[in-house]
């Protein structure tokens, strides 16, 4: 039975196609996985969950032929998904030991306290320098001094070529 059968009969609901892509592709996605995860249960349970969701999905498969590569890459994401997970989690006894004595309260609420005075304080600094100019009263533009005037553009060069064919003519 090739791929597009066992294809078809997973997606047809036959348990004997679901049984052939297993005895087929589990040994190498277990390989895959174990060199992927540390723990062999993961790599196993990833084989697993592999199937769990390809089979569903097998009717949509758009290329039957590619079914192998197809479960791969399945297994690659879910390794990936298992990896992020295991980082997230630590094993309990990695945990330190907690333990009333190392607790210096008043110390920690007299930092919390000089941070928020030192965040405040930058803060304004911070606000007095973005400041914007004062407003210049409302006065004829004639009778505003030099530094109030908008600039005025100057006018640009022309280029060589063009100063010489004006001179010729």
């Amino acid at each position: 039975m090739g791929d597009v059968e066992v294809v078809a009969a997973i997606a047809a609901g036959d348990p004997a196609g679901l049984a052939e892509a297993y005895d087929r592709y589990a040994a190498p996605l277990y390989r895959f996985c174990r060199g992927m995860l540390p723990e062999p249960a993961d790599a196993a349970d990833v084989v697993q969950d592999t199937f769990v969701i390809a089979v569903p999905r097998m009717s949509a498969l758009r290329d039957p032929q590619r079914l192998r590569p197809w479960l791969y890459t399945v297994a690659r994401n879910e390794c990936l998904r298992k990896l992020r997970s295991s980082s997230l989690q630590a094993p309990l006894e990695d945990a330190p030991e907690v333990t009333d004595e190392g607790a210096d309260v008043e110390a920690d609420v007299e930092k919390a306290e000089l941070r928020a005075l030192v965040r405040a304080r930058s803060r304004r600094a911070l606000t007095r320098r973005r400041r914007a100019p004062p407003v210049p009263p409302a006065m004829p533009p004639r009778r505003r001094p030099a530094s109030w005037r908008r600039p005025v553009p100057v006018p640009a060069r022309r280029p060589a070529a063009a100063r010489r064919a004006r001179t010729r003519a």
